[in-house]
């Protein structure tokens, strides 16, 4: 990611702080949601094949969960490349000046997810942030974040702490939020 792609990201944040996010009347819950979106960034393969053993294992008939997976990289990784589910977004996926193409912009704003987790680590943030913002959900859950403008919900759980344990903690939140 150049200067350009980073300041472009950052004031685009920026502008969203004045937009309210939409408000929900009753929130979903992890469980019972059916279409399901999880954010993060590819760090290395065996990273890669954990979160995707976790989004296999709570795929369901009914349920739907897509991953959009940042790879910072101009070439797609095999591994995401043969999977129905993922979508990855590449740095190629933007302008020099950090515009996303018409093609990421399109998807991420034809898709409408009840959920949106951003299970992104620290390293990349600033571009979870951004494709979170650009990203129609109903409601929207972040990992600890300076932008907690961008999410109905931020959990502060460490980054090292596995997907299993975060969307296990997402599911009890959101049943207390409901209050069961």
């Amino acid at each position: 990611m150049n200067t350009f792609q980073k300041k472009y990201f950052q004031k685009q944040i920026k502008l969203a702080k004045k937009q309210a996010l939409n408000r929900v009347d009753k929130i979903p819950v992890l469980s019972q949601s059916n279409n399901i979106c999880v954010l993060c960034c590819f760090e290395n393969e065996e990273q890669m094949q954990e979160i995707l053993h976790v989004v296999n294992k709570y795929q369901g008939s009914q349920k739907r969960i897509r991953l959009l997976v940042y790879v910072e990289a101009k070439n797609c990784p095999l591994m995401l490349k043969n999977s129905l589910f993922v979508q990855p977004v590449l740095t190629s996926d933007f302008s020099f000046f950090g515009r996303p193409k018409e093609n990421i912009k399109q998807y991420l704003k034809t898709s409408d997810f009840d959920i949106l987790v951003n299970a992104a680590t620290a390293d990349c943030a600033l571009i979870s942030d951004f494709l979170s913002q650009l990203t129609s959900a109903e409601f929207k859950i972040g990992r600890a974040s300076e932008n907690t403008h961008l999410y109905h919900l931020i959990l502060q759980i460490e980054s090292n702490t596995n997907l299993t344990y975060y969307l296990e903690t997402i599911e009890k939140y959101t049943l207390k939020l409901n209050g069961r």
